[in-house]
């Protein structure tokens, strides 16, 4: 290995690179992050059948609007959160087995490393999936609680506390703990087979290699885990004074299992997978590019 090879990169490369990606592909998905959101809160009377009857009756019932609802206060925390995101993992993959050459380091560690990523995104995720949720699952017929995001996190913290902020936090990151895990394992394979197939360094493979192992990697990552989403979307929807709510993750799996039944765990898992998908192969593709950027400009 080269000494430019083992050089450490700077984590400002890492945090700068992980916030541009994150406000990137954020701006594209939102509108199927709404809809997953709607589809999986649904009980008894099911008013949306499935994602085209949701985009249609969204449409035309309150307006494409509708489908940024939450988007504010994303802009505002998806920022920090990639950034902590992208250096947890980078952090990662640096110090599990640091006698390794990052370049040979195997799924496990790349599993490990996407683990310690979620922990660090997540807190800064579970009050702006709290906000964003709640408005996301507001339509014109249901009772307004949040105005906007701004009256969003004033009123949850007026409300429920400093503890309201971070409701869900444990089955935010049971469920997306194990999909970053997976995601990532399945992704740096995913570059392992592009430089097989393209010949070139892992640090200088084409974009499409990015964009394609991205989308493959999340969609799986995205389907297996769906279960876990739907749980942690309907502690996080409903309030502190909530009837019937779920006590816990558990309390909540087994409440859907006993009355819904096994399919409910596959509600909304279909913009789900059209949601991350589509968002982990931008956000992994133009970290990877801003990465690049970042070190010619900052080393």
């Amino acid at each position: 290995m080269t000494e430019r090879q083992a050089k450490p990169e700077n984590p400002l490369v890492h945090l700068l690179s992980g916030a541009s990606a994150g406000m990137f592909s954020d701006a594209f998905v939102h509108p199927i992050d709404t809809i997953r959101a709607r589809m999986q809160v649904q009980r008894g009377n099911v008013l949306y059948n499935n994602m085209s009857d949701a985009v249609l009756k969204i449409l035309k019932h309150e307006g494409w609007r509708t489908f940024y609802k939450g988007f504010g206060i994303v802009v505002t925390f998806t920022i920090p959160a990639h950034a902590f995101y992208f250096l947890g993992y980078e952090a990662g993959k640096r110090y599990i087995q640091p006698s390794k050459p990052i370049q040979q380091k195997g799924p496990l560690v790349h599993f490990l490393s996407g683990l310690i990523a979620e922990v660090c995104g997540a807190v800064v995720w579970t009050p702006m999936d709290i906000v964003k949720q709640r408005l996301q699952t507001q339509s014109k017929s249901s009772i307004v609680q949040y105005h906007n995001s701004l009256h969003g996190i004033t009123s949850l913290m007026r409300d429920e506390g400093f503890k309201g902020l971070f409701r869900g936090f444990g089955p935010g990151v049971a469920t997306y703990a194990p999909f970053v895990g997976l995601y990532f394992m399945f992704y740096e394979q995913g570059k392992v087979l592009g430089t097989k197939i393209t010949g070139k360094n892992p640090e200088k493979l084409p974009p499409i290699v990015h964009l394609t192992s991205g989308f493959l990697s999340g969609g799986i990552a995205a389907a297996l885990t769906n279960p876990l989403d739907v749980i942690k979307t309907r502690i996080q929807v409903q309030s502190s004074e909530s009837v019937g709510g779920y006590k816990s993750g558990w309390h909540g799996f087994k409440t859907i299992l006993k009355e819904e039944g096994p399919g409910t765990f596959l509600k909304g898992i279909r913009p789900r997978v059209l949601w991350i998908a589509p968002g982990t192969a931008l956000t992994i593709a133009s970290y990877e590019q801003f990465k690049k950027l970042a070190s010619f400009v900052i080393d």
